[in-house]
This record gives structure tokens, sequence and C-alpha cells, in this order.
């Protein structure tokens, strides 16, 4: 398991989180001014902003698809008046899972969170929710693997976009154990930046 860190400003960084976000570049407008805010986003730039660009709300994450991996999203960060990569729990891009791994059960209430699995790394995809197995914590040779599965009662499915609008301040959403979670914070989904879920 991948412990969480804080949302970090990098030059570049590798690695996956697996997410479900089918239709992510929905909404996205070509012609728009770099700058300007999507018509999915009330504060988001339509278009992935250039590293090292300039930009004006500190903190600000949004998420864009990835031109250098298909099927996967750039996380980007305004820190500092400068745009950059995000470092987020289980790495940069996020991609979205292509359906469930071998073995899932055909339906999320078939499997218990917190029950012992055998797979670690097994990932079911469902309409309603993502079921992981992951691997223990605790490494001492009688833990055993556990399922996770998220999202929290309220939270929408698949996970939002990062930077969409969102409407309950602090409901704060976990679709992995620890890597895909994201807080409503003044009216815009964000990258939660502590804790796992659980």
């Amino acid at each position: 398991m991948v412990p969480c860190v804080l949302l970090v400003l990098v030059a570049g960084c590798g690695g996956k989180s697996m997410t479900s976000n089918p239709g992510l570049d929905a909404g996205t407008t070509q012609d728009a001014a770099p700058d300007a805010p999507a018509s999915w986003s009330p504060e988001c730039p339509a278009s992935e902003p250039a590293m090292g660009s300039a930009c004006t709300h500190d903190n600000l994450s949004c998420e864009y698809p990835s031109a250098a991996q298909p099927g996967c999203d750039d996380v980007v960060v305004c820190a500092g008046g400068t745009w950059g990569s995000a470092v987020l729990p289980g790495g940069n891009p996020t991609c979205e899972p292509h359906g469930s791994s071998p073995g899932c059960p055909a339906q999320a209430s078939a499997i218990t969170p917190g029950a012992t699995c055998a797979t670690a790394g097994q990932t079911c995809v469902y309409a309603t929710a993502i079921c992981q197995c992951d691997a223990p914590a605790d490494p001492t040779p009688n833990a055993m693997s556990a399922w996770f599965c998220g999202p929290q009662a309220g939270c929408p499915v698949p996970r939002p976009r990062i930077g969409s609008a969102c409407a309950t301040a602090g409901q704060r959403c976990d679709y992995l154990q620890c890597g895909d979670s994201v807080t409503c914070m003044g009216g815009i989904w964000q990258v939660s930046v502590a804790g796992c879920g659980g």
C-alpha cells in the first residue's frame, strides 16, 4: 500500500493510480483561451496549462486527459503563481481502469469491506463502487490482505474530475484505500491531502 502524502509541486513524475472516471475530456473547449475557465470547472483553464506558466489561484488542482498516456490524466497544481505537475498519493498521472480484474464477484454487494481477500491488487469496478484487495498495512507474518470499497455513501461515481464543481463543502470521497480521494473545497473538487480511506 502506498503511503498518503501531501500534494507537492514537481517538474515531472511517474507512477499510476487507478480510477474510474470515464468521459473525462467531455466538456473541454479546444478554442477557449488557455487561462479561461472551462465549462466543466469554475476555476480551471479550458486546456491543460504549460508547466511553468503563470497562474493566479494558488493551491488549485486541475485534471486533464494526458497526451502522453492515452486513457490516463495529468493533474496540475497552481503553486507560487506557477503551474506544475502534482505529486499524488499513488503517483501521477491517474489512469482509468478498463474493467475488473479476473475473479471479481458479479456485484459489489458480494464484497464485504474489511473482509480478507486472497489477491492483493485485485480491483473490481462496479457502477456504484470500486473495490480493491489491499495488501496489509502491517507487514507481520500473519497479516492478511483486505477489501476496501469506495466511495462513501452520497459521493459521486465515477470519481469527479479534479477541479470540477461540487456542492457540499467539506465532503470527502475515497475511491481507493489510499490514493484516489477528493474533497469539496470552495465549491471545487480537490485532491485530499491527508489520511487514507478506511
